[in-house]
C-alpha cells in the first residue's frame, strides 16, 4: 500500500524546494498583493503576542503586515515571509531572519544590530537610513535593491557573487565589513565609504567611483 509517512515527506521536500525557489527569485517579481487582505492588523496583534509569550514566530506569513515601530529584539523570524512589510524603526537586533523573505518592505531606519541574515532575500527594498552593525548576511541577496544612507558595520557579506546585482548605492557605507570575493558590476560607488572593510578578491566591473 501507500507509505502515507514517505508521501508526507516528498511533499514537504517538495514543498521545501519551491520555497526556496521563490526566496532565490522573490525580488525579481514586480509587484504582489497582500495574501490576507483586511487581517494584517490582526497579524500584526497575533506576532506581537506571539513574540510577548515566546510562542512560535518563525516560518510565519507576514507579508504586508505593519510592524513600525516595534521592539523585535530577539524574535525568531527565520524564514518567515515578510514582503511588503512596514519595517520603519523596527528594532531587529539579536533576531534570527535567516533565509527570510523581505522583498519590497519598507526599511527606514531600522536596527539590524548582531541580528542573523544568512540566506535571506533582501532584494527589491529601498533601505533609507538603516543600520546594520555585526550582522552576518552571508548568501543574502541585495540584488534590485537601492542602499541609502545607509550603514553596514564589521557586517558580514562575502563570498555571493550575485548579491549586488542591479543594487544601486547612494551614500551606502561599509565600515571594518568583510566584502571579499564580491561582484559589482556597473555599480555607482562614488558616495561610498569601504573604510577598514576587507575587499580581497572583490571585483568591481565598469564601475562609477566619482
Amino acid at each position: 500500500g501507500l507509505n502515507v509517512e514517505a508521501f508526507e515527506e516528498q511533499t514537504r521536500q517538495g514543498l521545501d524546494k519551491a520555497n526556496e525557489g521563490y526566496r532565490l527569485g522573490a525580488h525579481f517579481i514586480a509587484s504582489g498583493r497582500s495574501p490576507h487582505a483586511g487581517r494584517e492588523g490582526d497579524i500584526r496583534e497575533e506576532l506581537i503576542a506571539r513574540f510577548q509569550t515566546k510562542s512560535q514566530t518563525a516560518y510565519g506569513d507576514y507579508a504586508y503586515v505593519d510592524l513600525s515601530n516595534l521592539d523585535l529584539s530577539g524574535i525568531d523570524l527565520t524564514g518567515a515571509y515578510l514582503e511588503y512589510a512596514d519595517l520603519t524603526n523596527t528594532n531587529l537586533s539579536n533576531a534570527s531572519l535567516s533565509k527570510a523573505i523581505l522583498t519590497h518592505a519598507i526599511v527606514r531606519n531600522t536596527v539590524f544590530t548582531n541580528t542573523n541574515l544568512t540566506g535571506a532575500n533582501l532584494g527589491a527594498i529601498h533601505f533609507i537610513g538603516a543600520r546594520f552593525s555585526n550582522a552576518d548576511l552571508t548568501g543574502a541577496t541585495l540584488g534590485k535593491s537601492i542602499i541609502e544612507n545607509t550603514r553596514f558595520e564589521q557586517c558580514r557579506l562575502a563570498a555571493k557573487s550575485d548579491m549586488f546585482l542591479e543594487t544601486e548605492f547612494r551614500n551606502a557605507q561599509f565600515i571594518e565589513s568583510d566584502l571579499s570575493k564580491s561582484v559589482f558590476i556597473d555599480a555607482d560607488i562614488s558616495q561610498c565609504d569601504f573604510s577598514g572593510s576587507n575587499l580581497n578578491e572583490t571585483s568591481f566591473l565598469n564601475p562609477v567611483m566619482e
